[in-house]
């Protein structure tokens, strides 16, 4: 049935004489302009609707700024919009019957609507202060909306320390204002703004909350510190020197004396052999996370504003490794996988213990005395190495697989054609590539010389050609 709908269609289209089926589709025009009466103060711009409508006409309008002007007089605050619709908009995934309409029957349609918000009839002294704000010299408007109490005389837009410059804070002789709105309990003189959360103004702390406005914060002292800023999806962290705050609320358990921000490290302390880099590469999927340490605790600031506690590290660092995305951190011998702590649900810790000396990265791996951790999420197990080659290259020992102390050869011992080579008394390991195991990885068997396929997974055990 649609079928044969969409067949008519392009029936009609076609017997239509002298209409080709490609061509541009007209455009019907529309301009309406909405007259509204002044606002009552505390009046908001959606609640007003228009004293009368008209089609558009053009007016003589002595623009003051890009939305206040004057017309006949009066005072406007003007805005404008456009809407476009499209017969045939395309590029969604449901069918649109009308793009089988030959083009020059396609309809589509530009309205405009010319918005007049009257302030004053004093339109003559109209003077804008930035930030939306504008004074006739008797009342002060916010956009639309006059502000009770205001002081026309006196009244200024000032931008804090530390405040974007589109804040909107204002004031006059007598008051602070934010968003139109005065501050209760603020007093005139300097105003300073920590990352948008917190404002000290004469020795009181306030929150700026994007809901509830600005509140006292009694329990804030106001010798504030960002120790971190605030990325999307990541909060800040601040200190009052006494507490540690993160979205405007303090940690719990948590004093800024022992609180301290961790910048990566690496080399890796007491482990030469693993390989990191110098500065973290910041294309990852934790590109703004943060690390701290409380006493001997650890905490990560993960994503959407998690904050996941690793317990009693005190030896903790954190590191990307080379050649990779994947960021780690290492203490009290364990391994954590910080970037899937970030994504992980709740305040998961992801970490697992390792024996030994680390080395690494291998094919993807790091490898510790009892085997192979996988980089991506900490898993063990054979790693590069399959079939009976894994069996034969990782003896158990009490039940337990271990590749015994392992030795990172320096690089100019690494035969040509590799990129990391590790030896204990029975096996040399050969691998062409850190981030992945490749065909020609290599185990090599020490008594005898013999060379194995290392990631074989076929039966018995498949020679590796030497390479030349």
């Amino acid at each position: 049935m649609r079928r044969a709908w969409r067949a008519g269609l392009l029936a009609i289209g076609a017997m239509l004489p002298g209409l080709p089926v490609a061509g541009l589709a007209y455009t019907v025009r529309s301009c309406t302009e909405y007259w509204y009466p002044p606002a009552k103060p505390g009046q908001s711009i959606s609640d007003l609707r228009p004293e009368r409508t008209n089609a558009c006409r053009k007016h003589a309008i002595e623009m003051r700024s890009d939305r206040f002007g004057v017309i006949d007089g009066q005072g406007y605050f003007i805005t404008n919009d456009v809407n476009t619709s499209r017969a045939c908009a395309g590029g969604g995934p449901a069918f649109n019957p009308s793009c089988l309409i030959p083009g020059p029957l396609q309809r589509n349609a530009v309205s405009e609507a010319r918005n007049y918000y009257r302030l004053t009839q004093n339109g003559a002294s109209l003077r804008p202060l930035g930030q939306g704000y504008a004074t006739d010299g008797r009342t002060v408007f916010s956009y639309t909306s006059p502000i009770a109490g205001a002081d026309a005389a006196s009244f200024q837009v000032f931008t804090p320390p530390g405040a974007a410059a589109d804040a909107a804070w204002a004031r006059d002789r007598t008051r602070i204002y934010h968003d139109e709105t005065p501050v209760p309990g603020m007093v005139p003189g300097p105003v300073t703004v920590f990352d948008e959360t917190f404002a000290v103004n004469g020795g009181r702390v306030y929150e700026i909350d994007a809901l509830d406005g600005i509140k006292p914060r009694p329990d804030v002292r106001p010798n504030l510190t960002v120790l971190a800023f605030a990325q999307p999806l990541y909060s800040n962290v601040i200190s009052d020197g006494q507490h540690i705050f993160v979205k405007g609320k303090p940690l719990d358990g948590v004093r800024a004396a022992s609180f301290q921000m961790l910048p990566s490290t690496c080399p890796v302390p007491g482990l030469p052999e693993l390989k990191c880099r110098a500065e973290l590469v910041r294309n990852t999927t934790a590109s703004n996370f943060r690390i701290a340490r409380s006493g001997n605790d650890i905490l990560y600031f993960g994503e959407v504003y998690k904050v996941v506690r690793i317990r009693n590290a005190p030896d903790f660092v954190y590191f990307q490794v080379a050649d990779s995305d994947e960021l780690l951190g290492l203490g009290g011998n364990r391994l954590f996988q910080l970037e899937e702590m970030g994504s992980a649900l709740g305040d998961t810790v992801i970490g697992r213990p390792y024996v030994g000396r680390l080395n690494g990265p291998v094919a993807g791996y790091l490898v510790d005395e009892t085997g192979f951790i996988s980089l991506h999420d900490l898993e063990r197990g054979s790693g590069p190495l399959c079939g009976q080659v894994s069996d034969l290259a990782t003896p158990e020992r009490d039940g337990v697989p271990r590749f015994g102390p392992l030795k990172r050869l320096p690089d100019a011992q690494v035969p040509a054609g590799f990129k990391i080579a590790f030896e204990n008394t029975r096996y040399r390991y050969l691998f062409a590539n850190p981030q992945q195991s490749t065909e020609l990885d290599t185990v090599i068997d020490l008594r005898d010389s013999r060379r194995m396929r290392a990631n074989w997974c076929g039966e018995g055990i498949q020679p590796q050609v030497a390479r030349r």
